[in-house]
């Protein structure tokens, strides 16, 4: 019986079956964007005890109630989640080194997989991967511009994604977004008829998700609710107002948003989407905000802090074709003539490798055909075919894959000089 993989749990395979050069382009350029703003890279467990995030996204929320993977540990004693998102493991590895100690201004970001039970759909899935970055310890707005100016440059200019629009908000302070929701709430309540099933249940819970809404019955309904504008106080006001007067002097383009409040109850003030055209209903490909209170909240001292989460997957989707150009091959690949030359190019296989460079060989010999259409394959760079005569000679030529046919004979290349020489050529062409 054939065993499969999980359900919402892809592989991701390497070119040409699969995608990952993009994957891996994607990664370096998000590391290389961080680097330059000053961010160092955390990695934390996959598995946490199930009650960080109770306590950091909300008991009320669909992902603690409906989406957490959760078990009981070997003894019996402790519920365990795989995480859902990322936050809440870099706050709670924050706090138990001490590191608002030892540092004052903290910036890190994260890579990897989270796991939630959702329905699967493009895009969407039950492993999914983000990579994410947290700033701790300034509560000044210039740091959440910051911010967005880093994803602006990263999305816009080092992949290229064009077709974005980064959605910004304000959800206040705790006391303003607590008035917000019992006024929400109020409007609600008196339009529960022509409600769906599931704002009925949010009307119950929380709120502010059922502006999240899709259904068309609803959506006159919400367009009509409170704003949670005419709830901030002046000081959350000032810091919004700051923030969107930042963006416009770097020319970062930005559209207001007033239903837009996030899924998760940590946020205040500052929350941010971007969002992409081309992917349906699901077309969020990075998301975030301030979150001042959850380092407290989560037993550690009062410490503001602003990040965000990259959605991989969608990322990957709208991945321009300059990020799934050809993948680079090995820089040589040895083709053997008869059984007698396959341990030849396997020694100069390997002396290749210790110099620095890519090469391959296939050690099941063959044709020399054959061997040709493998190096096309892997998109080498060069062929070096040895035979009876370059063994004995200790030289071989070079063969450029890519300057096709006609292409002059060249003096034969001694083995102890090839490495230099594939070198010198690889930088020639570069």
């Amino acid at each position: 019986m054939k065993i499969l993989g999980v359900k919402g749990m892809n592989d991701i395979l390497p070119d040409p079956l699969g995608p990952m050069s993009v994957w891996q382009r994607i990664e370096a350029a998000c590391r290389a964007r961080f680097d330059r703003y000053g961010y160092r890279e955390v990695r934390t467990p996959i598995v946490e005890e199930t009650r960080l995030f109770a306590r950091s996204i909300g008991e009320e929320t669909d992902i603690v109630g409906k989406e957490m993977y959760s078990f009981t540990d070997r003894k019996g004693k402790k519920q365990l989640s795989l995480r859902p998102e990322g936050t809440a493991g870099v706050v709670r590895s924050y706090i138990q080194h001490s590191v608002h100690s030892k540092n004052p201004i903290t910036k890190w970001w994260y890579g990897g997989p989270m796991y939630r039970y959702e329905r699967v759909q493009a895009g969407r899935y039950r492993q999914f991967h983000q990579i994410g970055a947290e700033a701790l310890g300034v509560a000044a707005p210039a740091m959440d511009a910051e911010m967005l100016l880093m994803l602006d440059g990263l999305l816009r200019h080092d992949l290229g994604i064009q077709s974005l629009t980064l959605l910004i908000n304000s959800l206040g302070d705790r006391a303003d977004r607590a008035s917000y929701v019992q006024a929400l709430r109020d409007y609600l309540g008196s339009h529960l008829t022509g409600l769906c099933e599931d704002c009925k249940k949010r009307y119950e819970r929380n709120p502010l998700r059922a502006l999240d809404c899709k259904v068309p019955p609803c959506q006159p309904i919400l367009d009509k609710a409170p704003r949670i504008k005419a709830h901030l106080s002046s000081e959350a006001r000032t810091h919004f107002d700051t923030v969107l007067e930042l963006l416009s002097g770097m020319q970062v383009p930005f559209e207001i948003k007033p239903r837009l409040v996030r899924g998760l109850d940590y946020y205040n003030r500052t929350c941010f989407e971007f969002v992409a055209g081309g992917l349906g209903a699901h077309d969020t490909v990075c998301a975030g905000g301030r979150y001042d209170d959850l380092v407290k909240t989560l037993g550690g001292p009062s410490i503001p802090a602003v990040g965000f989460a990259l959605g991989m997957e969608r990322l990957v989707l709208l991945a321009p074709k300059e990020l799934s150009r050809r993948p680079e091959g090995p820089a040589v690949f040895f083709v053997s003539v008869d059984e007698e030359a396959i341990s030849t190019c396997f020694r100069l296989t390997e002396s290749l490798r210790r110099a620095g460079l890519e090469a391959e060989m296939d050690q099941r010999g063959g044709s020399v055909k054959s061997q040709m259409r493998r190096a096309d394959k892997v998109h080498a760079r060069f062929a070096v075919v040895i035979g009876e005569q370059e063994t004995s000679e200790g030289a071989a030529h070079i063969k450029d894959l890519r300057a096709g046919e006609e292409v002059p004979v060249e003096t034969p290349v001694s083995f102890e000089d090839l490495a230099a020489e594939i070198h010198l050529r690889l930088k020639r062409s570069s």
